[in-house]
This record gives structure tokens, C-alpha cells and sequence, in this order.
């Protein structure tokens, strides 16, 4: 069940050259195989099954016994919380309700609980998110959309002492304060976010407010503090760091998803959180130790790790970054996290090994789309190849659906290997790339011979046109004569019957609008194809209601998982 990943906007900070850190990078690895990986997953779902006890379920405090009308403090108010987190991990990690009934009596106690704390309601809602739309449940995720909804502070303007700039932010409990934690806050978004995935119409104007919250309290420096500001009990951190990073995903998600060609898409803030992230990779994951009692102290690197590894793992996949700081945050961070699991298959108490499941559960899906990007500056400046930061995410999710796959995406940088068969080993992650874009394809000589070698070695190159850019349909076509044109190679227009329309998962063949792609064939499969009439619009928007653009996405990467 891999849908509950948080698939949402790419941004420019995939292109940008964050400072080369001072120390050697660790040598590149790859992550534990999928049999490792597995067998940890499964000892920690068997040892939260074994924590599992009848009315408590994974609870300190009774269901059936707990008093729903009284108030509790930050300390305790988070009944149903330990429950949530775990509930939402097992159904990560790909447990069926129906085969355990475990498993399914702690959904039962979700539905009824009456929960009042954000931490606890935002891992709820995310229960809500990974089962299927039945009535009992949505019900369910309205009743906590509500609640979140007079969680959000800064509303209630009868709140004596009511600090305006903790509007769009939330504190432990649903009551209004003059106060904000944004660990909390980050639960607070993440409860809308599954919400709105859900069907709620959250307005666009909670998405702002939310937005304006994190923005205000980032330090210049691009951390996050716990509190909002640092302080000598609450320094900032790379956890609330991630946090602040993964918030902003998801809010620029419903505040800038626009099909419009505008230019690449960039935000200061996300940069400068994700440098400061990338500054502190190797302390979090033991690589370096920190090299004074200042820089540990300012970062609070090593407190809450599975807690920062969550947020890691949200950001990575949210945004198609394979590495952060030079480190492949995936292949380090389930390195790290096998070897901290002990005997009994836990990870640390019930948070941390629930956090430990979802890192290594959603990490791990296989690429089925890279997306190709221009890192150096004037590439960016003349290369619009970040227009739509939805697009390969929506498709991604499609062909989910669609096809009961379990895949993921993933983003390459050209001109982030030197080595030409280093990056055509990174461009190989997935059997399809996608280059969407306008303005020139600029790509250096190293680029094209990367390409190259990826094409005739099984690799699919799609380019899409965004806005039908007549200008990209020219330049990709002399691409492609360029790199294959002494074969004898030639452009040509798909017939109706070409398989891409037809032996895949959809017949495109008698839509009401047939696709219009350009093909350069070897003879035997196609290795390039141009995407003439922008089908990434729809993909952009996930817009279902026209006759085969999302259809078309999910045929060419079929056709391209054939071709291996």
C-alpha cells in the first residue's frame, strides 16, 4: 500500500548546487538487498503485534475506560497517538485488516476514540488515508478534518495575549493558546494533507496561513527551532529542520500546482532548509562526529534520528532526490537502520519503530520515471524543465492505481556525474526517463553521450513539449538525429495500431482525441518519443475528465518496462 507516500511537488532545489560540504563523502553504496530490508520489516510488524494488548491496544490508557471529556496536559493528551502511528505503519508496511484482527480492532478504537491532540490526530488521519473510502471512515476523516481546523491557531481573536505570529500553526491541543510547537505543527499539516487526499475541500486560505507559519520562523541559517525561535532548552534542529522542509512540499502543493509554462518553479526556503539538511547528513548518520560542542548544540543532530529519518524519507520521495548532501539518504539511512534494530525487532519504543517501518517501506519502491534536470545556472535560466512540479508525481500515482504497482520517481541532474558511465548508471534507476520541458535543451556533450549509451542499452527517453512549445519539438527532434542519425534512424508519426496505444494497459486506438507522439525506432522498439500535444498538462492536474492524456502516461511507461 504505497499510496500513502506523500506525493507531492517537485522542486527547482533539485538543480541547485548546494555548498560542497567540507568533508570527504562517504563512498557511494548501495542499500541493503531487498531480502534484508524485508526480513526487518517483518520482525518489526511481528514486534508490534506482540505489543498489541486487547482494549489497550497500543495505548497506556484503556479505551473503553478513558473519560472522553476529560482534559489532559501536553504530557499525556496525546492518547490514541501511540496507536495511530503504529496502526498507520502496519498498513505501510502492507497489512491487510482483514487477515489480522489485531490489526483490525485498533482501526475499530481508531474510528471510535475521541481524540483531542494534533500529534495523535494528525497520524489518524493518515490511518483514514491508507484504507479504502467507506462511509465509517470517511465520516471519520471529516470528524478530524474539523477538528484540525479549530486546532489551527491564531483564529480566535478573543484569546487574551494571542500572539498574531503563531497564526497557521498549532500547539499540543485543539484549544487556542498564545503558543506553537512546530513538531506539532508539522502533524497539524500532515493531517490536512491527508485530509484533502481524502476529498476534503480544505480552502485554499489554511494552506496560506499554514505556509506563512513555517516562513516566518525559518532561521536565516534555513533551520527550523522547536519552539519557533531558538532557545537554550530548544535549539534549532535538523528534525524540526525536516519538518519545516516537508510542510512547505505539501502547501506549495495546493498553493502553486498550476499547467501553466511560467518558467522552472523555485522557493528560498526549501533551498536553504534542504543546505542545511544536507550540511549535517553525515553527523545524523555517524559518518562525521560533529567537530564542536557549538555545531552539535546548534543542530541538536543527534536527538530524535528515526523521528528526522521520517522527514527525510518524506522529503526525499516528495521531491525525486536520490541524494542529500552528497549521501544516498535511502541506502545510508536503512544501512543505519538495520543496524540499530535489536532482538526483539523493535527500533527503539513504539514511535521509533513505527518511523523505522515507514522509512524503509516507502524508500524503497523502485523508480519507474526518472526526471531530467539541467543543474548548471544557465541551464536553468534557459531551460524550463521544472515547470510543473506535479506532473511526474500525479503519473507516478496513476499508474499506481491503475496498474497495482508499487513505484516511485525519481530526479537526475545532467551535469552531476563527470563520469560518463556513472551517470549512465544513475540514469538506468528506471526503465523510462521523462524530459518535460520549454525554452532550449541544453545539454552538454557529456549529457548527450550519456544518453546516448542509457537509449541503446534499453533505456525509453520521453519529451514532452509542455505547451506544445514548438521550439522543444524542433530541438528534440535534432536531438535525436544527432544521436543516431549515422544509423539511419528517422522521425516518424506513431500509427494508430503502434503499441504504445494499443498492448498496454489502455487501447488508445479510437479515443476522441488520439494521442499525437513522434517515434525514433531502431527497428525493433522506439527509443525516443516526442509528446507533441503536452499530455503532462493533464498530468500535471490529475485531470481525469479528458479522453487519454493520464491513459497515455501509464501505456509509455509499460512500454518501456518491456523493453527490459
Amino acid at each position: 500500500m504505497s499510496r500513502m507516500r506523500l506525493l507531492v511537488a517537485l522542486w527547482g532545489v533539485l538543480a541547485l548546487g548546494l555548498a560542497t560540504p567540507v568533508w570527504a563523502q562517504p563512498e557511494r553504496r548501495p542499500p541493503p538487498s531487498p531480502e534484508e530490508v524485508d526480513r526487518a520489516v517483518q520482525r518489526a510488524i511481528d514486534a508490534l503485534y506482540a505489543r498489541h494488548k486487547p482494549d489497550l491496544l497500543w495505548e497506556n490508557q484503556p479505551f473503553s475506560k478513558r473519560d472522553p471529556t476529560k482534559r489532559h496536559g501536553p504530557n499525556d493528551g496525546q492518547w490514541g497517538g501511540l496507536t495511530s502511528i503504529v496502526t498507520y505503519a502496519l498498513l505501510a508496511a502492507g497489512e491487510d485488516p482483514s487477515d489480522n484482527p489485531k490489526l483490525q480492532a485498533a482501526i475499530n478504537g481508531l474510528t471510535q476514540a475521541q481524540i483531542e491532540g494534533v500529534y495523535a490526530l494528525g497520524m489518524r488521519a493518515q490511518v483514514w488515508h491508507n484504507l479504502p473510502p467507506r462511509p465509517e471512515y470517511q465520516r471519520a476523516m471529516a470528524r478530524d478534518y474539523d477538528l484540525l481546523v479549530e486546532a489551527i491557531q491564531g483564529n480566535d481573536v478573543s484569546v487574551r495575549g494571542q500572539n498574531r505570529r503563531n497564526r497557521g500553526l498549532f500547539d499540543y491541543m485543539l484549544n487556542e493558546t498564545n503558543r506553537i510547537d512546530l513538531s506539532v505543527s508539522q502533524y497539524g499539516v500532515l493531517g490536512f494533507w491527508a485530509a484533502a487526499q481524502y476529498g476534503a475541500q480544505v480552502p485554499p486560505g489554511f494552506w496560506k496561513e499554514m505556509e506563512d507559519g513555517w516562513l516566518r520562523t525559518q532561521q536565516e541559517n534555513g533551520m527550523w527551532a522547536y519552539g519557533g525561535t531558538p532557545r537554550d532548552n530548544h535549539p534549532g534542529s535538523v528534525a524540526i529542520t525536516t519538518a519545516g522542509v516537508a510542510s512547505l512540499f505539501i502547501t506549495n502543493d495546493y498553493l502553486r500546482s498550476t499547467p501553466n509554462c511560467n518558467g522552472n518553479q523555485f522557493n528560498p526556503a526549501i533551498d536553504r532548509g534542504l543546505a542545511f539538511i544536507a550540511e549535517h547528513m553525515p553527523y545524523l548518520l555517524g559518518f562525521e562526529t560533529a567537530p564542536n560542542a557549538v555545531v552539535e548544540r546548534q543542530a541538536n543532530v543527534k536527538t530524535h534520528t528515526l523521528y528526522t529519518l521520517y522527514g527525510i524519507e518524506r522529503i526525499g520521495v516528495a521531491s525525486g532526490r536520490k541524494y542529500i548532501g552528497g549521501i544516498d539518504w535511502y541506502a545510508e539511512g536503512a544501512r543505519y537502520l538495520l543496524k540499530k534494530q535489536n532482538k526483539s525487532g523493535m527500533f527503539g519504543g513504539l514511535p521509533d519503530t513505527a518511523f523505522a517501518i515507514l522509512f524503509l517501506v516507502n524508500g524503497r519502491q523502485p523508480p519507474a520515471i526518472t526526471k531530467l534536470a539541467f543543474s548548471s545556472e544557465a541551464n536553468q535560466r534557459q531551460s524550463a524543465w521544472n515547470q510543473r512540479s506535479r506532473d511526474v508525481g500525479n503519473l507516478v500515482d496513476y499508474i499506481e492505481y491503475t496498474d497495482e504497482r508499487e513505484v516511485n520517481w525519481i530526479s537526475y541532474q545532467f551535469g552531476s556525474n563527470d563520469n560518463v558511465e556513472d551517470a549512465v548508471a544513475e540514469l538506468h534507476d528506471s526503465p523510462m526517463a521523462l524530459l518535460a520541458a520549454g525554452g532550449r535543451l541544453a545539454l552538454r556533450p557529456d549529457d548527450k553521450e550519456a544518453l546516448k549509451r542509457y537509449l541503446e542499452t534499453g533505456g525509453f527517453l520521453v519529451i514532452n513539449a509542455d505547451c506544445s512549445d514548438r521550439g522543444i519539438i524542433r530541438q528534440a527532434r535534432e536531438l535525436g538525429t544527432e544521436l543516431f542519425g549515422d544509423r539511419g534512424y528517422e522521425w516518424r508519426r506513431l500509427p494508430e495500431d503502434h503499441p504504445i496505444y494499443t498492448t498496454q494497459k489502455f487501447n488508445l486506438k479510437n479515443v476522441r482525441r488520439q494521442p499525437e507522439l513522434l517515434g525514433l525506432s531502431n527497428g525493433v522498439r522506439e527509443l525516443m518519443v516526442i509528446a507533441t500535444g503536452d499530455p503532462a498538462r493533464a498530468w500535471q492536474l490529475r485531470d481525469l475528465s479528458q479522453d487519454g492524456p493520464m491513459e497515455l502516461g501509464v501505456n509509455l511507461y509499460l512500454y518501456s518496462v518491456g523493453n527490459l
